[in-house]
């Protein structure tokens, strides 16, 4: 039986670490290419305004909340929920008569609220991330 071992002065070795962060943004940029050579359309102002008009940039937003949720080693079930119940807050106060300015204030601690009430879950009573989320989604979902 014999041994190998791995040279750790290797080149590849040592430019790979560097190298790891680049390839998402140059697999995008490749695909972004791809698509606008062989879709006509692809790159076109109503495909690119349908983006926003499509709710993206609203998911887009919450995507990043739950990646960081799950890069931190959680996860976070009731996002919905809490969309909702900023959505729910936003929609009262223009009702209300209450102004542009102060309804995205309220629709933010709204969502401010429901994470704080996750985090007092979470953190504060010591319950796992998932059963807590699930029980606010089931809350939320009820209500």
């Amino acid at each position: 039986m014999s041994t190998v071992t791995l040279n750790s002065s290797s080149t590849l070795i040592k430019v790979l670490p560097h190298l790891l962060p680049a390839v998402l943004p140059v697999l995008v940029l490749i695909i972004l290419l791809f698509f606008a050579i062989n879709a006509p359309g692809f790159l076109s102002w109503g495909n690119l305004s349908s983006l926003v008009l499509n709710n993206f940039v609203l998911l887009a937003i919450v995507a990043v909340g739950m990646t960081w949720a799950v890069a931190a080693g959680g996860i976070d079930l009731s996002v919905g929920t809490a969309l909702d119940f900023a959505s729910l807050g936003f929609v009262v106060a223009l009702d209300g008569g209450y102004g542009l300015t102060a309804a995205i204030a309220i629709a933010l601690l709204a969502g401010v609220a429901a994470g704080a009430f996750n985090a007092m879950l979470i953190a504060g009573l010591r319950i796992s991330p998932f059963l807590a989320t699930l029980g606010t989604l089931f809350i939320g979902t009820s209500v």
